[in-house]
């Protein structure tokens, strides 16, 4: 009996390490490709590429293929340092590469001729026009999370009407049903049931009612909203309208805080031009 529960026990804890895995996709990280030639125009097969987070140190390492490609999937949001070097050939460097959830960020090169110790660096802003994928999205940042107008209560959802095919925030429920002061967002005309909310990647929808959302975090934890409105990936799922992923800030070494106050005396307010 003891022996069995033991394999019971194995194998759940087998089956929740699979489902972890599985989680950590692009919903909250992102992926780093490229394609390597030479002045040219030859493709560079088994260039080493090397990625460092700036702010945290670490870095990830790959070859490119036989093509002259390389994919580096599962990326942590932040900003990079790409670096990409081959025998003969100058060493290539592009600084502020920033990656966020849900995105995937082209970093092509052409490699000159030269030593490995000599170095092109290379500082200019990348494109923004997706060229490998097909979904339609929007990053609204933290500093418009921040800094833009929001809800009395400083809901993120005031905001998401920013990308395009969202609705206006509305009011959902009483204070009794709805303590959390969640909003509802029609998406691309769709009813507001349909959406999908995420928090971290993890499913955020109140069980009881699925077209509000369980947490509403403050707007200075938020690091990212990602809006995904059409032809979003199969891991998105669970949703016919759009899928609204909150990615909270990661910590750091230092102490931070922050203090806010609503105030609605009527004598701030502008007077009636018709009175």
């Amino acid at each position: 009996m003891k022996h069995s529960v033991c394999q019971f026990l194995i194998f759940l804890i087998c089956l929740s390490a699979v489902f972890t895995l599985t989680a950590t996709g692009q919903t909250v990280t992102g992926s780093l490709v490229g394609h390597v030639e030479d002045a040219a125009g030859a493709v560079v097969p088994g260039a080493r590429v090397v990625i460092t987070d700036t702010n945290r140190g670490t870095t990830r390492e790959i070859t490119t293929n036989d093509e002259g490609n390389y994919s580096i999937g599962s990326v942590e949001p932040g900003i990079y340092r790409v670096e990409i070097e081959q025998a003969n050939f100058k060493k290539f460097i592009r600084e502020n590469v920033e990656v966020a959830i849900n995105t995937t960020v082209r970093v092509d090169t052409a490699l000159e001729t030269g030593n490995v110790s000599e170095i092109v660096q290379v500082e200019e802003t990348q494109v923004q026009l997706k060229t490998d994928r097909a979904d339609v999205s929007t990053q609204i940042t933290s500093e418009q999370v921040e800094e833009l107008p929001l809800s009395p209560d400083r809901n993120y959802q005031s905001v998401l009407d920013l990308s395009p095919g969202v609705t206006e925030a509305a009011a959902v429920g009483s204070a009794f049903g709805n303590p959390n002061g969640s909003t509802t967002n029609r998406i691309n005309g769709q009813n507001e049931r349909y959406n999908n909310f995420q928090l971290d990647g993890t499913i955020n929808n109140q069980t009881n009612v699925i077209s509000q959302t369980a947490i509403v975090p403050p707007p200075e934890a938020i690091q990212v909203v990602d809006v995904s409105t059409n032809a979003y990936d199969a891991e998105q799922g669970r949703a016919a309208g759009g899928v609204v992923n909150v990615q909270i800030k990661s910590g750091t070494n230092r102490l931070r805080g922050a203090a806010f106050i609503y105030n609605t005396n009527s004598y701030f307010k502008a007077r009636n031009t018709l009175s």
